[in-house]
């Protein structure tokens, strides 16, 4: 194997994207994937029917469920075969009292340095209306999901957990924040037009100790959502 593609093994791209209820294409989907090639790219608030309808995904493995609206979520993978599921109420710590819909997508996936990893895409509930006091429901989400990320870590596996969080602190124990370990960048802003910069940092990406951070880029004006895309490069 040459020392490139040793490389490329041991590396990993992941974009995480809440696309606004959006079709991907009328987002700008096309124009991201023009300037990166990820491995790895999770939706927040996405239609599957949508997904099944865009030829720029046609080479795309994709696994989405559907939501009340257009607030699904999917992932995709254009290398790796997926084993993928939603992670509902039964599935996670605090059962139908903790989580009001589906907000986690599990991937099992194998890479190519023949180690398995978990990929998690995560859509916390937002603290609408007023935030400091709707807070409560994405709290009780997000320490729920820490449990069980927690248990995954004690037993050894490898771990990505991306998405929106809808909260600008949040850490997961035992998990890096990319962003911080490379540079913490704004991904949202409260008009989705291109022009606009992000003001907020609701997009996260955390990955476990054995995985390192090497780059972190923010991709607004490819964006007509009111989230920009964020594109995590990891060294597995």
């Amino acid at each position: 194997m040459s020392q490139q593609k040793a490389d490329e093994a041991h590396r990993l791209t992941v974009l995480t994207w809440n696309v606004q209820g959006r079709a991907p294409a009328g987002a700008g989907l096309s124009r991201v994937l023009d300037q990166v090639v990820p491995d790895l790219i999770l939706l927040q608030e996405v239609d599957p029917d949508d997904l099944a309808a865009d030829a720029t995904l046609a080479d795309w493995q994709w696994y989405a469920v559907k939501g009340p609206g257009r607030t699904g979520m999917a992932i995709l993978s254009r290398h790796q075969p997926l084993q993928v599921e939603t992670l509902g109420p039964g599935g996670l710590p605090g059962g139908d009292k903790v989580w009001d819909r589906p907000r986690v997508l599990l991937a099992r996936l194998s890479l190519a340095d023949g180690k398995d990893l978990l990929a998690l895409n995560v859509h916390a509930r937002a603290p609408m209306p007023v935030p400091f006091l709707h807070a409560g429901p994405r709290n009780r989400q997000l320490t729920a999901l820490g449990t069980w990320v927690a248990e995954r870590l004690a037993t050894g596996n490898r771990i990505v957990v991306a998405g929106d969080f809808n909260s600008v602190r949040r850490r997961l124990d035992g998990l890096v924040d990319c962003a911080e370990a490379v540079r913490p960048q704004a991904t949202w802003r409260p008009f989705g037009v291109p022009w606009l910069p992000a003001l907020l940092r609701l997009d996260r990406v955390f990955v476990s100790p054995s995985i390192t951070p090497l780059a972190n880029r923010v991709m607004c004006r490819a964006s007509w959502s009111d989230h920009c895309p964020l594109l995590a490069t990891l060294s597995l």
